[in-house]
């Protein structure tokens, strides 16, 4: 998913397309997913990029930073590899922090639809930079 406000673009790829439940390597299937964002990297030339990680509310906070933190780095590691990143590309974890869709539903269960959509790794364009 691309989205575009002042000053950003935003590629979204939810983690489930890139790692296995609860791991921050690269699924086999992980490179199709990663291939989608090489025009849009190429198109940003050199504006400033950052990789960011997000989890689901799941978990105690400290693991999901570690856990947002680790999905980023590896992230960042292939797209540096493929030329696609300088290696001063900035990582953040945001662990459960910055949720796109809710945890849980209105009466307070598990929303399994929305925990998936909060598991993503953002790289983000600063296109006013």
């Amino acid at each position: 998913m691309v989205a575009t406000e002042r000053c950003e673009r935003r590629l979204s790829v939810g983690a489930d397309a890139l790692f296995e439940f609860d791991h921050w390597t690269l699924s086999p299937a992980a490179e199709d997913s990663l291939v989608v964002l090489l025009p849009e990297l190429e198109k940003a030339g050199k504006h400033p990029v950052s990789i960011e990680g997000h989890t689901d509310a799941k978990g105690a906070d400290a693991y999901n930073d570690s856990l947002s933190e680790r999905r980023a780095g590896t992230v960042k590691q292939r797209l540096v590899a493929r030329k696609a990143a300088p290696e001063s590309t900035r990582v953040a974890a945001y662990g459960e922090r910055k949720p796109v869709a809710a945890n849980t539903k209105p009466d307070g269960s598990d929303d399994p639809e929305g925990r998936q959509k909060n598991r993503r790794v953002e790289v983000v364009i600063d296109t006013c930079g």
